[in-house]
C-alpha cells in the first residue's frame, strides 16, 4: 500500500496519509478531485484519478513519466503530448495565407485538445495529424501562391516598360 502526500492551498506538500486518512480528508472536505497528488512511489496526478476516492472517478493514477494531463499544458501522457496550442496557433497562420487550408486546421485543433482532455489519446493523436497538415499545406500553399504572384506582377512590370521603352 502506497502513502499518499497532498498538496494543500498554499501548495505545500501534506502527509503521508494512508488510504483510510485519505478518505476521511475527501469526505471532511480537505482535498476535492483537483487536489494535486504524490505517491511515496513517485506517481502524479489529482486526487480525483484515485480509484474509489470519490464518487466518479477519473482514469487511474499515473506515474510520473505519464503525469496527467492538463489540456494545453504540453504534459506528455501515454506518449502522446497535448500540442494543440501549438497547432491553433499554426493553423490561425494558415488562415492567413490559405483559408480553407486554416479552418480545417483550426477544426481538427480543437477537435484534437477535446480529446486530448477528455482522454481519449488515439483520437486525439490523429486529429492533431490532420490539423498539423492542414496548418503545414495552408501555409506552402500561401507562401507558393505568394510567390507566383509576385513574379507575375514583376513580368507585368518589366512587359510595361518595354511597352513604354524603358
Amino acid at each position: 500500500m502506497a502513502n499518499y502526500f497532498y498538496f494543500d492551498q498554499n501548495n505545500q506538500k501534506c502527509g503521508p496519509v494512508n488510504d483510510q486518512q485519505l478518505k476521511a480528508l475527501a469526505a471532511q472536505g480537505v482535498i476535492n478531485p483537483n487536489t494535486p497528488m504524490e505517491t511515496d512511489t513517485g506517481h502524479q496526478g489529482l486526487a480525483g484519478q484515485i480509484p474509489d476516492l470519490f464518487a466518479a472517478t477519473p482514469p487511474p493514477f499515473v506515474s510520473q513519466t505519464q503525469a496527467a494531463p492538463h489540456p494545453g499544458s504540453g504534459i506528455v501522457s501515454a506518449g502522446i503530448t497535448d500540442n494543440s496550442t501549438t497547432l491553433i496557433i499554426c493553423s490561425v497562420l494558415a488562415l492567413c495565407c490559405c483559408f480553407p487550408a486554416g479552418v480545417a486546421g483550426i477544426i481538427f485543433a480543437i477537435l484534437s485538445k477535446n480529446d486530448f482532455a477528455a482522454g481519449n489519446y488515439e483520437s486525439a493523436a490523429k486529429n492533431s495529424k490532420i490539423a498539423f497538415w492542414c496548418s503545414i499545406g495552408g501555409l506552402v500553399g500561401g507562401i507558393i501562391l505568394l510567390v507566383i504572384y509576385l513574379m507575375f506582377q514583376f513580368m507585368l512590370g518589366f512587359f510595361i516598360a518595354l511597352a513604354e521603352g524603358l
